[in-house]
């Protein structure tokens, strides 16, 4: 049952008569009977008036409130019953409770702890008893746990573990969590976002340590966010052969020759059926996702993100798609987006977005957004002669988006004309799409991308 009133749905039955209520309890398993214990409900009357059913521990205030902490603790102290505990913006009193309590929770199968402190104390290696024998989810935040891997062993019914912005003291090495997560077969959804620290391990450190893998048999959503020397350890010691979502981002400000990933995205073989990009250039980071055709909930993906110097993007977006895609045969459509950028795209130069695009053999169909063109064109427009296919020689149609129903400038169509003459005379045509934003009468759901015609002519011919 869910939270809040779903948990006490049956108040309502046992009170209609006695027989119902001698039927609901006669049931509770069955029926899946819970008692909910909130910050604001007089858990110790509850806990007398009701039979020994599995307690709920809940409480989702946005901000953490010291009063209400005594009904809490109350029900916490039947540690044998409790059930499920979610608890957001935790406050430090209580957290400090948590961290004296020695006591096993044997029918515990979700935990959810939320933090807004920077400074949460670090949870002892005996919470909950050390073991978790039920649970199904640990979800964390800002909440440090170094001694996680050992309850982990305990838990191997575990389907959710989500660690949150975990802050350096609650360091965990990729080794110890991979070892860990070796015991978790059932494990479908995998978050781990820990905060850059000193400590996290060096690419020496790696090479001295086999790089054995283990396999997750069930995981179908993987989310990493840490340094790259962390996120190359960690994938580098795992198989996810039922894949279906990944993101994965770190700071560029460590090493960002990442090999090892690399090769993770390749021996992944969910990954070999993308076939949509899209690149988004933004102040301080570059996204790169990579999914499927069609847009379904179950659609593969993934997702890579990597933080950047908001003066100087392009680099790192450069050695991303160079050094970090492995061939990727099915990926047919590209698009292309840089946002409040523009001023700081006109100092790149014509070979950098060549070689933005050269990883990119098998794209079909380039989509590039507003000023991006004027960028891309004279970059285009050099690739004559000999080097006609050696930048998306398989593009068969090039599709300009943009907000105003204006062509481009005289110069950027020169260019362009030139680079479709070039394939057409090179038998690999490039067929000129031009869109516009629209949001007027007819636009669908508030707006709409309206073809205005097919290479560039002027609204009004």
């Amino acid at each position: 049952m869910g939270g809040g009133r779903a948990c006490d749905g049956w108040h309502d039955l046992v009170h209609v008569c006695h027989r119902w209520r001698c039927l609901v309890f006669a049931s509770p398993r069955h029926l899946d009977l819970r008692l909910l214990c909130t910050s604001r409900r007089p858990v110790g009357k509850s806990l007398d008036i009701w039979p020994g059913l599995p307690i709920v521990v809940q409480d989702n205030t946005k901000t953490p409130r010291l009063s209400g902490g005594t009904n809490i603790i109350a029900a916490l102290l039947q540690h044998n019953r409790v059930y499920k505990i979610e608890i957001n913006a935790i406050p430090m009193s209580l957290l400090m409770n948590f961290m004296v309590m020695r006591g096993p929770f044997p029918v515990l199968t979700d935990l959810e702890l939320r933090s807004n402190d920077e400074a949460a104390p670090v949870l002892p290696d005996f919470f909950l008893g050390g073991v978790a024998p039920r649970l199904q989810s640990l979800k964390l935040q800002r909440i440090p746990f170094p001694s996680l891997p050992r309850l982990l062993f305990s838990a191997t019914d575990l389907v959710t573990l989500h660690l949150f912005e975990i802050p350096q003291s609650g360091y965990v090495s990729p080794v110890g969590i991979v070892t860990a997560l070796s015991m978790l077969t059932r494990l479908k959804s995998l978050h781990l976002d820990f905060h850059p620290s000193q400590r996290w391990a060096s690419v020496e450190s790696r090479r001295r340590l086999p790089l054995e893998r283990i396999v997750l048999p069930a995981l179908t959503e993987f989310y990493l966010w840490s340094d790259s020397e962390y996120m190359e350890d960690m994938v580098s010691r795992i198989d996810t052969p039922l894949l279906n979502s990944a993101r994965i981002a770190f700071s560029s400000q460590s090493n960002s020759n990442t090999p090892l990933l690399r090769d993770f995205i390749s021996r992944t073989e969910v990954f070999e059926e993308l076939h949509r990009a899209k690149l988004a250039i933004s102040r301080d980071s570059v996204h790169l996702t990579l999914s499927q055709p069609d847009k379904r909930p179950d659609d593969k993906m993934l997702k890579l993100r990597f933080s950047c110097n908001a003066q100087s993007p392009f680099p790192v977006l450069v050695q991303v798609c160079n050094s970090l895609l492995p061939p990727l045969p099915t990926l047919e459509h590209l698009e292309i987006f840089a946002g409040q950028l523009y001023w700081r795209l006109n100092m790149i130069e014509n070979a950098q977005w060549l070689g933005l695009l050269r990883p990119f053999s098998s794209v079909k169909d380039l989509v590039l957004f507003d000023d991006l063109v004027k960028h891309f064109a004279p970059a285009l427009k050099e690739l004559t002669g000999d080097r006609v296919s050696e930048v998306l020689p398989a593009l068969q149609n090039l599709f300009l988006k943009g907000s105003c129903p204006s062509a481009p400038p005289q110069r950027v169509q020169e260019d362009i004309e030139q680079f479709v003459a070039t394939r057409r005379l090179s038998a690999q045509p490039v067929v000129l799409h031009y869109w516009v934003y629209c949001t007027g009468r007819g636009a669908r759901r508030g707006g709409d991308w309206v073809v205005l015609h097919k290479g560039f002519r002027t609204l009004d011919e």
